[in-house]
C-alpha cells in the first residue's frame, strides 16, 4: 500500500485498495474489527504508536483521533463529490460492555495528541461541549459572542443521554445536528 510521501495513488491502486478492503470486511464479518487497511496513513501510524501504551480498542482510538483532529482542522479542508462538499468532521459511537469495555480509554492518547497540536483549542472551553439537551443549546455554544472560534468538538460519552434528548417531544436535537453537519450555517 502507497503511503502519503509516495507519488499520488493511481486509479489501479485506489481499485486494489478497495478490492483488499472488501475482502477483508467478509473475514471480519461478525467479528466487529477494522481490517488493517483502516490504519492506513499518519492516522493510522499514529493508533499503531499507541497501541502498546493503552488497553484502549484501537478502532476506538482512530474514530476518535480522526473526529478530533478534524474538529481542530474545522471546516475549511475539505474534498468536493461532484457538487456535494465534504468537510473534515465525523460522527461516532462507540458501543461495548459497560464498566470494562474501555470506551472512554480510547479519548485518552488522541486527546493528548491534540492537546499539543492545537492547546488553544483544545483547552477553550468554548469549543468543547459534552451535554446535548437540545438543538437551540448546541447553537447557542456556537454562536456565543465570546467565543470567535466556531469550531466545536462534541464528546457525550454516554450516548443514551443523546438518544433520550432526540427522543423529547419537539425536540430540535436530530434536524440541528444533522445541519451543523451538511452546512457551514444554521
Amino acid at each position: 500500500m502507497k503511503e502519503l510521501s509516495d507519488n499520488p495513488l493511481t486509479d489501479n491502486d485506489l481499485e486494489l485498495q478497495y478490492q483488499q478492503a472488501r475482502e477483508e470486511l467478509k473475514s471480519n464479518r461478525g467479528n466487529l474489527v477494522l481490517g488493517e487497511s483502516a490504519y492506513y496513513g499518519i492516522a493510522g501510524k499514529t493508533v499503531r504508536a499507541f497501541q502498546p501504551y493503552t488497553e484502549a480498542d484501537p478502532s476506538n482510538m482512530l474514530g476518535t483521533l480522526l473526529i478530533m483532529a478534524g474538529a481542530v482542522m474545522g471546516r475549511k479542508p475539505h474534498t468536493m463529490v461532484g457538487t456535494t462538499r465534504h468537510g473534515c468532521n465525523l460522527q461516532m459511537v462507540v458501543v461495548g460492555d459497560t464498566s470494562s469495555g474501555r470506551k472512554g480509554t480510547g479519548l485518552s492518547f488522541p486527546y493528548e495528541l491534540m492537546l499539543r497540536v492545537d492547546p488553544e483549542f483544545m483547552l477553550n472551553p468554548n469549543n468543547y461541549t459534552d451535554d446535548i439537551k437540545t438543538g437551540e443549546g448546541l447553537i447557542e455554544k456556537l454562536n456565543d459572542e465570546v467565543n470567535t472560534d466556531k469550531r466545536l468538538l462534541v464528546v457525550q460519552e454516554e450516548h443514551a443521554a443523546t438518544i433520550k434528548a432526540v427522543g423529547r417531544d419537539l425536540s430540535t436535537v436530530s434536524d440541528i445536528m444533522k445541519k451543523l453537519w451538511d452546512k457551514d450555517f444554521v
